[in-house]
């Protein structure tokens, strides 16, 4: 006889998480409403959760699968094509070296996976429906703000036939001992 599973789909509050990982004196907002040692599997799909909550909830031989997403790593985004205002978890000095807070925070790897993603624009259209529905990308976006600038990247994309991006997605399983 099979055992009964079941499942839970939440969405933490902003307050809950942040995409460098934890912050020092904060705990507090952080915290996930769920007793420790709750769970056997915790699934995260984007780059903003505490790796110390999901390891205290988290049962002896948890599972976390985490799904994250970067860019910048081989070639000039979008944000610098536009000369935009990027979100500022995503500068330099505030990116979070998940690898090394998931280590901190107790877990023992079970695999790592990087595969290389490309995103191809074929008109000026497809960008600024991109810009639009991901609002992270150019926090100031505005098509009226930004029309010079779409102009100049419009032209650039008529004479090369379009334009692509590389951006980086990564696999990653780590388990509670």
């Amino acid at each position: 006889m099979d055992p009964i599973q079941s499942y839970m789909l939440i969405w933490t509050d902003g307050g809950c998480h942040d995409s460098r990982g934890p912050q020092q004196n904060r705990w507090p907002q952080r915290r996930l409403p769920f007793a420790d040692a709750t769970f056997d599997l915790v699934l995260v799909s984007s780059v903003s959760f505490c790796p110390r909550e999901v390891y205290r909830v988290l049962k002896s031989g948890g599972t976390l699968l985490t799904s994250q997403a970067g860019t910048g790593k081989y070639g000039p985004e979008l944000v610098d094509l536009l000369e935009g205002t990027p979100a500022e978890w995503s500068l330099p000095e505030n990116r979070w070296d998940i690898d090394a807070t998931l280590d901190e925070a107790g877990f023992l790897t079970v695999e790592k996976l990087e595969s290389q993603e490309s995103s191809t624009y074929r008109d000026i259209g497809a960008v600024v429906y991109f810009l639009k529905a991901v609002p992270w990308a150019i926090t100031d976006f505005d098509v009226d703000r930004y029309r010079e600038r779409l102009y100049k990247l419009h032209q650039r994309m008529k004479a090369e036939g379009g334009l692509t991006t590389v951006g980086v997605h990564r696999l990653i399983e780590v388990r509670k001992p």
